[in-house]
């Protein structure tokens, strides 16, 4: 079960929208992320993207992660919020991991790419 103590919203501020092109490529604003995604927080940056705006509950997205895989996991919740993490840190680097700007935490429910561009 997901960590319902962790609540992470996402801050107002003057952050460039998020952006993913057709090819995969991220951009914030106007800018080419270089982020070099391995495939596994690629696959969840796309599910989320292709959801944006959408509360993707933790269920789904571990299904669509893991799949099958997810039995032989001892916490896939804990593996699902490290993904998040380490795709926050991705996106935007220099922000403190309390203050996102992308990926909304809903405690215990799942997550929302937000400050995006369509």
């Amino acid at each position: 079960m997901p960590d319902t103590n962790l609540s992470c919203s996402v801050q107002p501020d003057a952050s460039p929208p998020l952006f993913l092109d057709p090819h995969g490529d991220v951009w914030l604003g106007e800018e080419r992320l270089d982020a070099n995604l391995p495939k596994l927080l690629r696959k969840l940056l796309r599910y989320l993207w292709e959801h944006r705006e959408r509360m993707v509950p933790y269920n789904e997205l571990l299904d669509i992660l893991y799949g099958d895989d997810m039995q032989g996991r001892a916490d896939p919740w804990a593996s699902c919020d490290k993904l998040v993490q380490r795709l926050r840190k991705k996106l935007e680097p220099d922000k403190p991991a309390s203050s996102p700007t992308y990926i909304e935490m809903l405690q215990g429910e799942g997550y929302v790419l937000r400050n995006v561009r369509t």
